[in-house]
């Protein structure tokens, strides 16, 4: 257990490393939000149901908006997603996937309710760095909102206009 924690957390320092020092990434070609995210977003909610988690998708609707990711930036965004939830997460109330939508933005918030105290496992953070730090590469926001039992984070995306196509 032990080397495995040890292991997870220098990929995630070597991450947060290669971020930040690389050339920027190269984004793929503007595309409806539905079909650049929602690929990922099922294999999420298909991990989390396979790690025996519930998985409320209902507030996820898609408006027909244009962004641009990175796509091997979206894989590793979703890979901190899946640990930490499954770190953190209560396993007995549902995580919530719901759509995000602004003039400028646009994306998803994941919330989960906190596990117990007893169950939790302190976090060295640096899984939502190398998060934020590759959502800004991207353009995007990446918004955590914790709260005593609730933990919540949103990623946005720059909204892609008619013009800049």
């Amino acid at each position: 257990m032990k080397a495995l924690q040890i292991r997870e957390l220098s990929d995630q320092l070597f991450d947060l490393f290669r971020i930040n020092s690389k050339p920027p990434m190269k984004l793929e070609s503007p595309e409806d939000i539905s079909y650049a995210l929602g690929e990922y977003l099922s294999e999420l909610y298909s991990l989390l149901e396979a790690e025996g988690f519930s998985v409320n998708a209902e507030a996820l609707i898609w408006e027909h908006v244009h962004v641009q990711i990175c796509i091997d930036y979206i894989g590793r965004i979703i890979d901190n997603l899946l640990s930490n939830i499954k770190k953190y997460a209560d396993p007995d109330v549902p995580i919530k996937i719901s759509s995000d939508f602004n003039e400028s933005f646009a994306g998803f918030t994941l919330t989960n309710k906190c596990a117990k105290s007893n169950q939790y496992v302190q976090g060295t953070g640096i899984g939502i760095k190398n998060i934020i730090a590759m959502m800004e590469q991207m353009g995007g926001q990446c918004l955590v909102h914790p709260a005593s039992d609730t933990y919540s984070i949103t990623l946005l995306f720059p909204i892609i206009s008619e013009a800049m196509k």
